[in-house]
């Protein structure tokens, strides 16, 4: 994901841990990969909840929906984390 374990990003490094802990330095392509992965996976795990909700049940399709969302949003939560500070 176009991490340094020096904090030393090669395009526009950004801190997106918060201060309490050590930094995590990332960048914007990161922030997309992170959009993009994290979308792709929680859509495609959400559909196969709901295609299979019959055999698998309401509870395990439920928990699937969950979990998808899940993926969705930390996706979000990364892609916003890096552009947000990009743009200070």
């Amino acid at each position: 994901m176009l991490r340094s374990l020096l904090g030393i990003d090669h395009t526009d490094p950004q801190e997106t841990t918060p201060a309490d802990h050590a930094p995590t330095i990332t960048n914007t392509t990161a922030a997309i990969t992170y959009l993009v992965m994290g979308t792709a996976a929680g859509i495609t795990i959400v559909t196969l909840a709901l295609i299979l909700a019959e055999p698998l049940g309401k509870v395990a399709s439920g928990a699937l929906v969950a979990w998808g969302t899940l993926f969705v949003v930390l996706g979000i939560r990364g892609f916003m984390a890096t552009t947000r500070r990009a743009r200070r």
